[in-house]
């Protein structure tokens, strides 16, 4: 089982989801592969950021936790994140159909 994570909730509640969304509107603007970018980022948070935190005394690891924890919640928080879009696009795609039917 994965530990309970604990640090600075707020850089996570507040930068890590502004993160994913400037990723996914980037790679849809550029015609990139959102996953791919989205596991650099997930690297980048997990191995880059969060040690320069530890090492500065602004973000802690507690009860076993590892950076390969980390890395594996923002990925499954970005697929997560990822069919809940796609959930939506397809529910407006299917009222944007109905309602030209109506229309015609």
């Amino acid at each position: 089982m994965i530990p309970f994570l604990s640090g600075n909730i707020s850089l996570e509640a507040a930068l890590v989801p502004i993160l994913f969304m400037l990723v996914y509107q980037w790679t849809l603007n550029h015609k990139k592969n959102f996953y791919v970018y989205s596991l650099l980022l997930s690297a980048l948070l997990s191995f880059i950021v969060k040690p320069l935190l530890t090492m500065h005394l602004f973000f802690e690891l507690h009860n076993g936790t590892t950076y390969v924890h980390l890395f594996i919640l923002y990925v499954i928080i970005f697929l997560f994140s990822k069919l809940i879009t796609n959930v939506f696009i397809k529910m407006h795609r299917n009222a944007k159909l109905e309602s030209e039917l109506v229309e015609e």
